[in-house]
């Protein structure tokens, strides 16, 4: 019987153990002013030693996803607090300051979840996330994990309390991360015109008319200065699904970013490099 394996890439990341060199910035970025409200310490300062023993305190498997070109760490996912008999675990995840916002680790998160299901019978996996966290990957979330809780009022940061939202995401119906990625990415670009897209080197025009109207035909002016966030809403998913548009726009399987793009006039400068042409506007 053939056995098909469980291997830990994606298009953009991979995914490797959590070695001892890993401490020194998984301690920096755990703490730092950027990233650190986000994850477990919220404003706590725990010594190396502490943050060490934390760090694996109730993991099952934990990872981090590297670029597959450079190899750069882009964060940490982990699974936790697993619950064999019942078939349900949590997973957790944190972006390096560098890369939040790209959607790396959102791949990341998503290769975790394919080696959930395949290494343990799980039947739920659970991830909680409060307000101010949500927005970075509020947009697809409900294609793929339902809400099953709400905990008002749960932690206190910054001078007021933030609502505390459970999902969970059901084995019966997660198809893995590729096929739901690949979902997301047709609302993206013209599937129709794609052989015609990765024939040549598009002008900036023609690199707009390629992303779909879904998430560009929004009723403003496009051009370069357009930020992607405060602009055009794009949380982390919708920019894993545009690096693989972009990817496919370029006829490559994936992209290496250089820096973490903030407008169109950039996004577009991500598909220039990756077809290697100078940009043309």
């Amino acid at each position: 019987m053939l056995v098909e394996s469980t291997e830990l890439r994606g298009q953009h990341v991979r995914l490797r153990p959590v070695h001892r060199n890993d401490y020194e910035w998984l301690y920096r970025i755990s703490l730092s002013q950027d990233a650190g409200f986000r994850w477990r310490y919220k404003g706590m300062t725990p010594g190396p030693e502490e943050f060490v023993h934390n760090l694996w305190k109730g993991v099952l498997c934990q990872f981090v996803p590297e670029t597959i070109g450079s190899g750069k760490p882009v964060g940490l996912v982990t699974a936790f607090d697993a619950n064999h008999q019942d078939g349900w675990a949590h997973l957790g995840v944190i972006s390096t300051p560098e890369t939040r916002g790209t959607g790396l680790a959102v791949e990341g998160v998503g290769l975790l979840i394919d080696y959930l299901f395949k290494m343990w019978r799980f039947r739920k996996v659970y991830f909680s996330t409060l307000d101010y966290n949500l927005e970075q990957f509020e947009t697809e979330l409900t294609r793929v994990a339902a809400k099953e809780g709400l905990l008002r009022d749960h932690s206190f940061f910054n001078g007021r309390f933030w609502d505390m939202h459970v999902f969970a995401i059901s084995s019966a119906s997660w198809s893995g991360f590729q096929n739901v990625k690949s979902q997301v990415v047709e609302r993206f670009v013209n599937l129709s015109d794609k052989d015609r897209l990765v024939d040549k080197v598009l002008t900036f025009d023609e690199f707009l008319t390629g992303l779909s109207e879904f998430h560009l035909n929004s009723g403003m002016e496009i051009d370069a200065s357009t930020d992607l966030v405060s602009d055009l809403n794009w949380d982390s998913i919708e920019m894993l699904c545009v690096l693989d548009a972009i990817a496919m726009m370029a006829g490559k399987n994936e992209i290496e970013l250089d820096a973490v793009p903030k407008n169109i006039g950039e996004l577009y400068r991500c598909y220039c490099l990756a077809v290697q042409e100078p940009i043309t506007k």
